[in-house]
């Protein structure tokens, strides 16, 4: 298991995020998926950004957005 930071909605909610105005909340959690995927994150292909950086999925959602955005770690 590996700490992986994910954003639901991958980059088209980074973007819908930013239309509305809206932080994009990142979600911190402990997962095989690295593993199971032989990479360290993903941006396509799936509903779901993720990576075990967080500096790297940040970058992958300003690229998304066109621009710099904040986001914010989930608080459940």
């Amino acid at each position: 298991m590996e700490t992986i930071y994910k954003i639901i909605g991958g980059g088209q909610k980074v973007k819908q995020n930013l239309e509305f105005g809206i932080q994009t909340e990142y979600i911190k959690e402990e997962s095989d998926r690295p593993e199971k995927a032989k990479c360290a994150g993903q941006d396509n292909y799936t509903n779901v950004m993720w990576h075990t950086d967080l500096c790297t999925l940040q970058k992958w959602a300003n690229d998304w957005a066109g621009q710099e955005v904040e986001l914010v770690e989930f608080a459940d």
